[in-house]
């Protein structure tokens, strides 16, 4: 009987897995074709079922403002769950830009996500670590407190990315 139980357990997860990637592929189609809102729901539901392409692209649609109100307190937590997956290194995001993004947005706060200095030089530290130059011209920025990250925090303008 165990037997069984192992083996519907592994079809289920299978077939999760399969969705999964339908979905995402469904979502990058419309997100690739700037239509945010209906990319929406089904990168959420390939994220539930465990995609980490779909994670990092929630975490990037909801930094951005695609599609949702720009809010970076949830985009961080989508984009540290994408790198805390099997050590991500995605097709469409690399671990590195993601820890790179996540070091931006600590260091400028905002859009519910309070500013977070020890934080933002964590993931550019390791972003750097990993060979990105952009992260370490940012994150001597935000070690001698130049341009926006020597600033009291304030609400943000809108961000072009």
């Amino acid at each position: 009987m165990n037997v069984f139980n192992a083996l519907n357990q592994f079809s289920a997860a299978v077939l999760n897995k399969v969705k999964s990637s339908q979905l995402f592929d469904e979502a990058k189609a419309l997100y690739d074709a700037g239509n945010f809102k209906a990319a929406l729901p089904l990168m959420k539901e390939s994220a539930e079922k465990g995609s980490s392409n779909a994670m990092a692209h929630l975490g990037i649609m909801f930094m951005k403002g695609q599609g949702v109100p720009a809010d970076w307190a949830m985009a961080s937590e989508l984009l540290k769950m994408t790198i805390e997956v099997e050590n991500y290194q995605g097709k469409y995001f690399t671990g590195t830009m993601i820890k790179s993004n996540l070091g931006l947005i600590y260091g400028i706060g905002g859009y519910g996500l309070r500013r977070d200095l020890h934080q933002a030089r964590h993931y550019l530290q390791e972003a750097v670590d990993e060979g990105d130059q952009r992260s370490e011209e940012v994150l001597k920025m935000v070690i001698n407190k130049k341009g926006v990250f020597g600033q009291k925090e304030q609400p943000r303008p809108e961000i072009r990315w």
